[in-house]
């Protein structure tokens, strides 16, 4: 992949020249205001397949000491508290 630096003013006037450049030719173009660059325009990153995402938080949340798979998640007299308060918002 090639990088095109071209000024704000020549970008703005062959917007739709430089944009169709960087679909067809897959460039970047670094977009310059005196000289330094203020905004950089690229094609877009390929989605990620679905499978590569399985699997990508692994390791990155811990579970408490007193957590246990095998109780329930909450407490049945909270999971009635919230069903009455949601009756009433009704």
């Amino acid at each position: 992949m090639s990088v095109k630096q071209i000024p704000v003013s020549q970008f703005k006037a062959h917007c739709s020249e430089e944009l169709r450049e960087i679909e067809e030719n897959d460039i970047t173009i670094e977009i310059t205001r005196h000289g330094k660059v203020i905004a950089i325009a690229k094609a877009p990153e390929p989605p990620a397949e679905p499978g590569s995402l399985l699997g990508a938080g692994i390791g990155t949340a811990k579970l408490g000491p007193r957590y246990d798979p095998h109780e329930p998640a909450f407490d049945y007299e909270d999971w009635a508290m919230n069903q009455e308060d949601s009756k009433k918002d009704h």
